[in-house]
C-alpha cells in the first residue's frame, strides 16, 4: 500500500474528482484544493505533500503563479511539480512551465494508466538525474508580471477565439429562429383549417423568403395513385404550372415523378443532362429552370402523399444544411395534408350519419318543449307534404293536433330521461290528419329526440277489425304484422301466421292457451290482466311487452290493440296487431348512442384542443382523465420515450376507481421487445385479450394481472419528425372489442399530445432565443467599439492609398537625373531591397513611389515610415503592431505597418534615424521575413519589399556605432544616390516653370515672365534644400507677384526690363534640345521604328517604353 501525499488542484470538480478517484484507487492520499491560493494553504497545512499535479487556468491564482510561489518558498522547493491542463498545451506553454520548474507537462486528456506511469516514475526516482527524460528545470528567475503577462495573453486568445464562435452562433440561432417563426405560421394555419392550398401557398413562400434563388412546388398524388396533380407553385410562372399540371409518375419521370415512384428523394442538379429530364427539359429550361431537387411527402402508414420540389436557375446540389431544412419543409406539409384529411374524413362520417338518418321511413327530430325543432330528416317534412325549406320555418305547435304536453305522467319521465311512447296526430300540409306513435326521449343538452312513425293505416285496420264478418282468414294471414285474437277472458281464439312465426309456436300450440301465456313473462301478468281490462272497456293503448319465443330467446313486441263488437255493440272479443321492434329499438338505441358518443367525442377534442399551449403537465392531467371518461376506460396514461426509444415512462395516468393520476412506471425494450417492436412497427395496438395477446406476454403477471387489465389499445404520439411517446387506454373488466371509432379518437387525442408538446417546445426554444437575443446585443456592443477602433487606425492607410503618383510626368531634363530613373526602371521590377541616399528635399519619397509604382507590386498598399517622427517608446509597436494588454494604454490590437504593407511596398524614411534598438528586428525581417507582434505569441510571415532613405552618411554611423553594420550591408542591395539640385541646375528652368503652373492655378494667377537676371541667380544659387527651398520659394513669390512679371524675393535685379516669358528658359536648354534632335535623327533614320531589330529603341540602346516617355516629354511626334 502507497503511504504517499499527492495535493491535486483544479477549479473543475469533474477533474479533482477523476484524479482522485484515479490516485486513490492507487494507493495514494490524496488532498483537494480549487485554486494555487488554496493550494499553498494545504501545503502550510500539511507538511507531507509528496507531489503536487496542478490545473493551468484557474481563478485567484492561476497553476503557473502557484508553480513560482511553490518554487520560491524554500519549504516546497524540492516537491515535484507536475502539470495537468487541457487549455494551455501549446509547445510555448510546456517550455514556460518548465522553466518556471515543473518536472512533467500533461495535457488532458491523458490515459488514466498514463497518469499513474508518470506518478510513479516520479515517486520511483530518488534524485531528479535519475530520470534523463523528466524534465526538472530550475527556476529561471521568472517574474510575476512575466507569468501574468502570458496568463493574459493566452485569456485574450480565447475571449477571441469566443467572440468568433459567439458570432456563429448568432448567425445559425436567427436562422432557427427564422424557421420556427415560419412553423408557428403554417401550424396556425392548420389549426384554423385553413384549405390546403392556401398553406402550401405560404410553405411555399416562407422557404422562399430564405431561400431567395429558388422556387417551390407541391403536387399530391391522384387517388389512383398514377399522377401527381400540382396544387401549389406562387412563385412560378401560369405558363410553367399549366404544362406541369398533370404528370404520370414512373421510373424515369422527371424529378417529381421519379420521386412520388421510388419513394425516394431525386436531385437533379442539371436538367439539361439528366436522363430522367428527357422528355420535359425543354419546358424546364423554356423558363430558364436549371435544377430540380423533389422529395417526396410519405404518410405516417409509408403512402405517398405528392412531392415538395425546388427549382433554381442555376446548376447546383443542394448542402447539408439545406437537406435539413427542406426535410423540416416536407414534415410540415405532411402535417397539413394529413391533418386536412382526417378533418375531412370526420365530416365525410357525420355526413354518413345525417345520410343513414335521412333515409329512415320515420320522422326523426329534435325539438325543446316551447316547440323549436332543431334537427330533423327528410321524412319530417315528405310525411306531412311539406318542402325542407317550409318545414324549416315550422313548430312543433303548427303541425301537433292539441298541446305539447298532454299527458304529464310522460312529461315527468319525459324530464326524468325515461324513454316515452305515444299517440298524436299530425296535421299535413293539405289539411289532412295522420295517427304517429312517437318515441321521445331527453338528450344530454335538454333537447328531445324524438320518433314520429305514421300508424295512420293501421288505425284504420284495427277499425276496419270492428267488422269481423269482413275478415277472411286469407286477409288475416296474409298479414305481416302479427295479429292475436282473444275471448273475454283471455282465451286466444285465433292468429296469423306471422304471429306464429314471431313466436316459434304452431297455431295448433297457440289457440286455446289461456292467461298466463307461455311465451309471455310471468311479472307481465298482472299487466296484461290490467290492459285487457281497458281494451274491453274501448280504450285502445298502445304498450309493448318482452316476449320469449318458443326456443326461449327474447323479443320486444309493441301492441296495438282494440275490441270487436258484435251488432249490439257489446264487446265479444279483443285483438292486438303484434310487431316485433327488437331491431328497431336496437338500431334506434345505436343511432342515439351513437349521435351521444359523436357529439361526446367532439366536445372532448375542442375542449383538449384550446388546452394547446396551456402547462403541459395541466393538459396532461386533463387529457388522460376526459380520454378515460369519454371511451368509458378503466385506466387512461402518456408514456413518453428517452432519448434512445428503447424505454418509455409513464408521464401521467389516470386511474378512474381510484380518481387518481399516477406516473414513474418505466417498460424497457430489452425486457419488452416483442411489445416495442409492435409499437414501432404499427403506431397503433388494439388488443382485446392483452392477457394471452403474445404482444403483451412479458408484463402480463407484473402489470396487467395485478391491476386487472384485459384489453388495450396505444397510440403512438407522433411528433414532426420524432416520437415523443405511447397514449395507453386499458380497460378493466370483460374482453373488450376496440371499435374504429375508438381507434380514431385515441389517434386524435395522441395528435393533440403531439401539438401541445411542440408547443412547450416552442415556448421552451422562445426564451432561450430572447436570452440569446440579449447575449448577442453585448457581443455586437463590443463589436462596434473594436470596428470604430480600428476604422481610426486605417485612416492613415486610406489617406495613403488615396495619393496618385503619375512617375511619367516627373519634371526633369538633365542626364544626371535621367540616370537616377533608368536605375529606378532596372530594378522596380525585381524585390531587391532599394536604398535611396541624399540630401533632403532632393525627391527620395517621389523616386520610392515611382519604383513601388511601375513595380509588380503596385496594386497593393505603399506604407510610408518616418522613423525620425516615432516616439522611441512607441516604434516598435507602430513597425510591428501590438496585442490588446500588451502594454500600458494597449486597450485593443494594432496592425503594424509590416503587416499593412503585406504583399506591398514598405518606404521607411530617415532609416539613419533608427534606435540601435530596434535595428536587429528589421534585420531580422530582411533576413527571415517574419516579424514577432508585440505582446503576441510566435512569428508571423510577411511578403514586403523594403525600400529605405536616409540623408546620412551610414558608413559614418556605423563608425560611431549608431548603425549596425549587418544592417546597411542588408539595406544597401541596390543604392541609388539621389543627386542634390546644385548638381542638376540645368533642371531648374524645368522646375521654376512646373512650380509657376501649379501655383498659378492654386492662387489664380497668371505669371507668365522672369528676369533673365532673377533666373541666373537662381542658376547659381547653392540651393541647400534642394528642391523642397526651390518649391517654397516660388509658392512665396507667386503669392508676392502682382502682374505677369515673377518677382522672387531675395533675387531681384535692379532693371526688370529684361524679361523673358518663363518658357522660352526652357526652349534652348542643351540637353532637351540635344535629346530632341538626335532622337529625331535616329527615328528618321529607322522611319520611325521604335522596337524590334534595327529600331531606334535599338540603336539609342533604350527600352521601347523607356524611348517611347522621353518622345512624349519632349514633343516628339511623327
Amino acid at each position: 500500500m502507497n503511504t504517499k501525499t499527492i495535493l491535486i488542484v483544479d477549479d473543475t470538480y469533474e477533474n479533482l474528482y477523476l484524479l482522485r478517484v484515479i490516485l486513490e484507487e492507487a494507493g495514494y492520499n490524496v488532498i483537494e484544493a480549487n485554486d494555487g491560493s488554496e493550494g499553498l494553504n494545504k501545503l502550510y497545512e500539511n507538511s507531507a505533500v509528496d507531489l503536487i499535479i496542478s490545473d493551468i487556468l484557474m481563478p485567484i491564482m492561476d497553476g503557473y503563479l502557484f508553480c513560482q510561489a511553490c518554487k520560491k518558498e524554500e519549504l516546497f522547493q524540492k516537491i515535484p511539480f507536475v502539470f495537468y491542463t487541457s487549455t494551455y498545451t501549446e509547445k510555448l506553454d510546456e517550455d514556460f512551465a518548465l522553466t518556471l520548474g515543473a518536472t512533467k507537462f500533461l495535457r488532458k486528456p491523458i490515459d488514466h494508466d498514463e497518469v499513474l506511469f508518470t506518478v510513479n516514475e516520479i515517486f520511483d526516482s530518488v534524485k531528479p538525474h535519475a530520470i534523463p527524460h523528466l524534465k526538472n528545470v530550475e527556476n529561471g528567475n521568472i517574474s510575476d508580471g512575466e507569468v501574468l503577462k502570458l496568463y493574459s495573453e493566452r485569456l485574450i486568445h480565447k475571449l477571441e477565439q469566443k467572440s468568433l464562435d459567439l458570432g456563429n452562433e448568432v448567425i445559425e440561432r436567427k436562422k432557427a429562429e427564422q424557421l420556427l417563426i415560419h412553423k408557428n405560421e403554417i401550424l396556425d394555419l392548420i389549426a384554423v383549417n385553413t384549405p390546403l392550398n392556401k398553406i402550401f401557398d405560404q410553405l411555399l413562400l416562407n422557404y422562399e423568403a430564405i431561400h431567395q434563388d429558388y422556387y417551390g412546388a407541391i403536387s399530391l398524388l391522384s387517388e389512383d395513385g398514377i399522377c401527381l396533380n400540382l396544387e401549389s407553385a406562387p412563385s412560378m410562372t401560369k405558363a410553367f404550372n399549366l404544362e406541369m399540371k398533370q404528370i404520370t409518375i414512373g421510373k424515369s419521370v422527371g424529378s417529381c415523378g421519379t420521386a412520388a415512384y421510388t419513394k425516394k428523394p431525386i436531385v437533379v442538379s442539371d436538367i439539361n443532362n439528366d436522363k430522367r429530364w428527357v422528355n420535359w427539359k425543354y419546358i424546364a429550361l423554356q423558363h430558364n429552370l436549371r435544377s430540380c431537387w423533389s422529395l417526396p411527402i410519405i404518410s405516417k402508414d409509408d403512402n405517398v402523399l405528392g412531392t415538395f420540389a425546388i427549382y433554381s436557375n442555376a446548376i447546383n446540389k443542394p448542402s447539408l444544411e439545406e437537406i435539413r431544412e427542406l426535410n423540416f419543409t416536407v414534415s410540415l406539409a405532411t402535417i397539413a395534408i394529413e391533418k386536412t384529411r382526417t378533418v375531412a374524413e370526420i365530416k365525410k362520417k357525420d355526413e354518413s350519419y345525417k345520410a343513414l338518418v335521412d333515409q329512415a321511413s320515420d320522422a326523426i327530430m329534435t325539438y325543446s318543449l316551447d316547440g323549436t325543432i332543431h334537427n330533423y330528416n327528410k321524412a319530417s317534412y315528405t310525411t306531412l307534404g311539406y318542402t325542407k325549406e317550409e318545414f324549416s320555418k315550422l313548430k312543433i305547435q303548427d303541425f301537433l293536433v292539441g298541446e305539447i304536453i298532454q299527458n304529464p305522467d310522460n312529461h315527468k319521465k319525459l324530464l326524468k330521461g325515461i324513454a316515452v311512447v305515444f299517440l298524436r296526430r299530425f296535421k299535413c300540409k293539405d289539411k289532412s290528419l295522420i295517427d304517429v306513435e312517437i318515441s321521445a326521449k331527453i338528450q344530454t343538452d335538454n333537447k328531445i329526440l324524438g320518433i314520429a312513425r305514421d300508424v295512420t293505416e293501421r288505425k284504420k285496420a284495427e277499425i276496419d277489425l270492428k267488422l269481423a264478418k269482413e275478415f277472411t282468414d286469407k286477409l288475416i294471414m296474409s298479414m305481416q304484422e302479427g295479429l292475436l285474437i282473444i275471448n273475454l277472458e283471455g282465451e286466444i281464439i285465433m292468429i296469423n301466421d306471422s304471429t306464429c312465426d314471431m313466436l316459434g309456436y304452431s297455431k295448433e300450440e297457440l289457440i286455446g292457451l289461456k292467461l298466463p301465456y307461455p311465451f309471455a313473462k310471468t311479472e307481465d301478468f298482472e299487466l296484461m290482466l290490467k290492459i285487457k281490462q281497458k281494451v274491453a272497456k274501448g280504450k285502445a293503448p298502445y304498450f309493448k311487452l318482452e316476449f320469449i319465443r318458443k326456443n326461449g330467446e327474447k323479443f320486444l313486441a309493441s301492441f296495438l290493440s282494440g275490441n270487436i263488437k258484435d251488432d249490439k255493440g257489446e264487446v265479444v272479443a279483443l285483438f292486438g296487431t303484434i310487431k316485433d321492434v327488437s331491431e328497431e329499438e336496437k338500431a334506434k338505441r345505436l343511432l342515439e348512442e351513437n349521435a351521444e358518443k359523436s357529439n361526446q367525442k367532439k366536445n372532448v377534442i375542442l375542449e383538449l384542443t384550446a388546452l394547446v399551449g396551456s402547462d403541459f403537465k395541466t393538459a396532461l392531467s386533463k387529457i388522460t382523465m376526459l380520454s378515460a371518461t369519454t371511451l368509458n376506460v378503466a385506466r387512461v396514461g402518456v408514456w413518453a420515450f428517452n432519448s434512445d426509444k428503447n424505454e418509455i415512462k409513464c408521464e401521467n395516468l389516470f386511474d378512474v376507481k381510484k380518481q387518481n393520476f399516477e406516473s414513474g412506471i418505466i417498460l424497457r425494450e430489452i425486457q419488452n421487445p416483442k411489445y416495442f417492436e409492435a409499437l414501432l412497427k404499427n403506431r397503433i395496438i388494439s388488443i382485446n385479450d392483452a392477457l394471452k395477446d403474445n404482444v403483451t406476454e412479458s408484463f402480463t403477471y407484473k402489470y396487467l394481472l395485478p391491476i386487472g387489465i384485459s384489453s388495450m389499445m396505444d397510440v403512438v404520439i407522433q411528433m414532426s419528425n420524432d416520437l415523443y411517446g405511447v397514449l395507453c387506454f386499458e380497460h378493466v373488466g370483460p374482453k373488450r372489442l376496440w371499435s374504429r371509432d375508438e381507434e380514431e379518437f385515441a389517434t386524435s387525442i395522441a395528435n393533440l399530445v403531439s401539438l401541445m408538446v411542440e408547443s412547450t417546445e416552442r415556448k421552451a426554444a422562445e426564451k432561450k432565443i430572447v436570452l440569446a437575443n440579449e447575449e448577442l446585443h453585448k457581443a455586437n456592443a463590443e463589436l462596434t467599439l473594436l470596428r470604430n477602433q480600428l476604422e481610426q487606425e486605417n485612416v492613415y492607410l486610406r489617406n495613403e492609398l488615396d495619393l496618385v503618383f503619375n512617375y511619367e510626368e516627373m519634371v526633369y531634363g538633365s542626364a544626371v537625373f535621367s540616370n537616377v530613373l533608368s536605375d529606378v526602371e532596372k530594378v522596380a521590377a525585381t524585390n531587391a531591397t532599394v536604398l535611396l541616399l541624399g540630401e533632403s528635399g532632393t525627391g527620395k519619397e517621389l523616386l520610392a513611389r515611382a519604383v513601388h509604382n511601375i513595380s509588380l507590386r503596385n496594386n497593393k498598399p505603399l506604407i510610408k515610415v518616418n522613423c525620425s517622427a516615432i516616439p522611441r517608446e512607441l516604434i516598435e509597436s507602430e513597425l510591428f503592431g501590438h496585442k490588446k494588454g500588451s502594454f500600458t494604454g494597449a486597450f485593443a490590437d494594432k496592425i503594424g505597418k509590416f503587416e499593412l504593407a503585406d504583399g506591398g511596398t514598405l518606404f521607411l524614411d530617415e532609416i539613419g534615424e533608427l534606435p540601435i534598438d530596434m535595428q536587429p528586428k528589421i534585420l531580422r525581417f530582411l533576413q527571415e521575413g517574419e516579424i514577432e507582434v508585440v505582446g503576441g505569441l510566435g512569428v508571423k510571415k510577411l511578403d514586403v519589399r523594403v525600400i529605405a532613405a536616409t540623408n546620412r552618411n551610414l558608413k559614418e554611423e556605423i563608425e560611431k556605432k549608431r548603425f549596425r553594420e549587418d544592417l546597411f550591408f542588408r539595406l544597401n542591395v541596390f543604392p541609388i544616390n539621389v543627386p542634390s539640385l546644385r548638381k542638376r541646375k540645368e533642371d531648374i528652368a524645368l522646375l521654376v516653370e512646373h512650380f509657376v503652373d501649379k501655383f498659378n492655378k492654386a492662387y489664380s494667377k497668371d505669371i507668365k515672365y522672369i528676369s533673365d537676371d532673377a533666373m541666373e541667380k537662381l542658376k547659381a544659387y547653392n540651393w541647400p534644400g534642394n528642391i523642397r527651398e526651390l518649391e517654397n520659394l516660388i509658392e512665396r513669390a507667386c503669392i508676392l507677384s502682382t502682374d505677369e512679371t515673377l518677382l522672387i524675393p531675395g533675387f531681384e535685379s535692379e532693371f526688370q526690363k529684361s524679361k523673358v516669358s518663363i518658357k522660352e528658359h526652357n526652349e534652348n536648354i542643351s540637353l532637351d534640345a540635344i535629346q530632341r534632335n538626335h532622337i529625331l535623327d535616329i527615328l528618321e533614320l529607322c522611319k520611325w521604328k521604335i522596337s524590334g531589330a534595327n529600331s531606334a529603341s535599338e540603336l539609342l540602346e533604350l527600352k521601347p517604353s523607356t524611348l517611347r516617355d522621353k518622345m512624349k516629354k519632349l514633343g516628339i511626334k511623327k
